[in-house]
């Protein structure tokens, strides 16, 4: 009977671990999609369909940096690697949502140099990477 008991309590030990263990993964703070305001002192950002300039445009117009009430942004899914632009790295910023100083929030996906958005500033302050890509 002692010994039933002790596999009993261990297995207990066990699954309090494992739920433990779940719980913890699933609450770890993740660095979650964040509003980036274009920020690059010299440049203009397009929405590329893939991290790959050669791949090309989306066909939205390009994002600009501005002074404060006429600054465009994006929201910043994740990061994945890519072309180098100008030795300015190979950070593209993933997005669905941009937002234009003249229109509002839209709906387009695509890729941006990180270097052309924010010199790189989000994928330092931990934005996740994508997951896909490189």
């Amino acid at each position: 009977m002692q010994i039933i008991k002790g596999r009993l309590a261990a297995k207990a030990v066990g699954l309090v671990a494992a739920v433990t263990g779940v719980a913890a993964l699933t609450t770890a703070p993740a660095h979650a999609e964040t509003i980036v305001w274009l920020s690059s002192p010299s440049h203009c950002a397009g929405v590329y369909k893939s991290w790959q300039v050669n791949m090309g445009k989306t066909g939205v117009p390009d994002l600009c940096p501005g002074p404060n009430d006429h600054k465009d942004a994006i929201i910043a899914y994740c990061w994945v690697r890519g072309d180098d632009i100008d030795n300015g790295g190979n950070v593209w910023y993933y997005t669905e949502r941009v937002y234009y100083s003249w229109e509002g929030w839209q709906y387009h996906s695509g890729y941006l140099y990180g270097d052309y958005v924010d010199s790189n500033k989000e994928f330092h302050a931990g934005l996740q990477h994508c997951g896909w890509g490189n």
